[in-house]
């Protein structure tokens, strides 16, 4: 009876093992779902514990977890000592003498016929092999838990949401500190332009680098200040500029018309004339003064004067000359766009328009021009009638306004560099590289 109570008891622990075997994959692949769901929630809401010891465990849960699963499962459901001899039976094609035997009473091995089935039995059993008959195996369900440990690990590599807003906060201190570089480095930039301006006497100039100083000074002590709000406020600064660039017109082109200038008679006003033919205001008027000297202390003779006179007035022609046909371009250019709008060529009045609007930005100078003309004309027609102290005086009025232009002409200059600076601190902000140092 020993002999067959030790095989049955081989075959019932093969047998539960294997049944503890088919039970735990499918206990472990449960448990590592459910630690997917748990490691996820960090990745997507804020948790104060250390990732590695979130992670350690719920992983080491899980495995825990479906494994105790697996043992109570197979010890509530197992194969009793009966199962495993009807197993014993069938494998070995014992014809049910191992469970017969296993199942007599006492009583029952007293009796021949209990002795003889018990012997049989005995006898048959001794030489068995039983894990011939009752191998433990491993099919593919044991690689069911695979696939969720390997997501698992996987999602290691994914940030925690504490971890992106640290970063997001990182980058923001980073980006703000930038800023403020890019900011207090312009202004120091400005404030060098700002002496000179200052030194120049440019008052208009004056206030448009203070109204810069102030923006930039709001955007380095704003604490909250980020990249984009910058940018706008730096757009904002340069627009401005361009505003005041406008209104000033287009210096630069009315130098140009100073170029016509030219084949003026020779007289006391040549380096006057010379001057203004090179766009020198500068020059200019300093040759002007030079002349009012002269003209103050009566050290030109009649022939000077005459020359003068001559000179002046031909000057105010020329000048008169180029606003005349400043002001007949653009009114052909208004014939021209309406022309194009009777047409229905949109895209032709469109073009005309932006020649237009070209010229009438010039439209300040012009102005100008007609009043440095009148103030010419008067000049040479109060010194043809005798009138030296009244030609001054026209003349002193037409060097105010020449100084006007030369001021005007420093102020586009001032802006343009402006501009350049503000162009440069833009580029600073956005270089991650140069972290704001441009």
């Amino acid at each position: 009876m020993e002999e067959i109570r030790r095989q049955v008891a081989a075959a019932r622990r093969r047998l539960v093992m294997q049944q503890f075997l088919g039970v735990l994959p499918w206990a472990l692949l449960v448990a590592m779902l459910t630690a997917l769901v748990g490691l996820a929630v960090p990745k997507f809401m804020i948790v104060n514990v250390d990732g590695n010891v979130w992670f350690a465990s719920w992983m080491g849960g899980a495995l825990a977890a479906g494994l105790l699963f697996a043992i109570g499962w197979t010890a509530a459901t197992g194969r009793q000592a009966m199962d495993a001899a009807i197993e014993l039976d069938r494998r070995f094609g014992l014809k049910e003498r191992v469970s017969s035997a296993l199942s007599l009473q006492q009583e029952d091995l007293e009796t021949e016929a209990g002795k003889a089935l018990l012997n049989d039995a005995a006898r048959r059993v001794e030489s068995l092999e039983v894990r011939e008959k009752f191998g433990i195996s491993i099919n593919a369900r044991a690689l069911l838990p695979v696939l969720p440990a390997l997501v698992a690990f996987a999602l290691v590599l994914v940030p925690d949401a504490q971890d992106k807003v640290k970063a997001a906060s990182s980058d923001s201190a980073a980006i703000r500190e930038q800023v403020k570089r890019s900011a207090q480095e312009l202004k120091n930039r400005l404030a060098e332009k700002q002496k000179r301006v200052e030194e120049s006497g440019l008052k208009d100039a004056e206030q448009i680098f203070k109204k810069l100083h102030q923006g930039l000074d709001e955007m380095s002590k704003d604490g909250s200040v980020d990249r984009k709000k910058a940018l706008v406020k730096i757009n904002d600064l340069a627009k401005e500029l361009e505003q005041r660039r406008k209104d000033l017109g287009d210096p630069e082109k009315m130098q140009k018309q100073f170029e016509g200038l030219k084949n003026i008679e020779q007289g006391p006003a040549d380096k006057i004339a010379d001057a203004m033919k090179e766009g020198n205001f500068e020059k200019a008027i300093e040759q002007l003064k030079q002349l009012q000297d002269k003209m103050e202390k009566g050290d030109l003779n009649e022939q000077d004067k005459q020359q003068l006179a001559q000179q002046l007035q031909q000057m105010q022609q020329k000048m008169q000359e180029m606003a005349d046909a400043q002001r007949e371009a653009k009114a052909e250019l208004e014939r021209q766009i309406r022309q194009k709008v009777a047409e229905g060529d949109m895209e032709g009045a469109g073009k005309l328009q932006r020649k237009l609007d070209q010229l009438q930005q010039q439209d300040r100078q012009m102005q100008q021009l007609d009043q440095m003309a009148d103030k010419l004309g008067q000049a040479s027609e109060a010194m043809q009638n005798g009138d030296m102290e009244s030609a001054q005086s026209q003349l002193s009025e037409f060097s105010d306004q020449l100084q006007e232009m030369q001021s005007e002409m420093q102020q586009l200059a001032s802006l343009d560099e402006m501009m350049d600076e503000i162009g440069d601190a833009k580029n600073a902000m956005n270089c991650e590289e140069c972290a704001g140092a441009g």
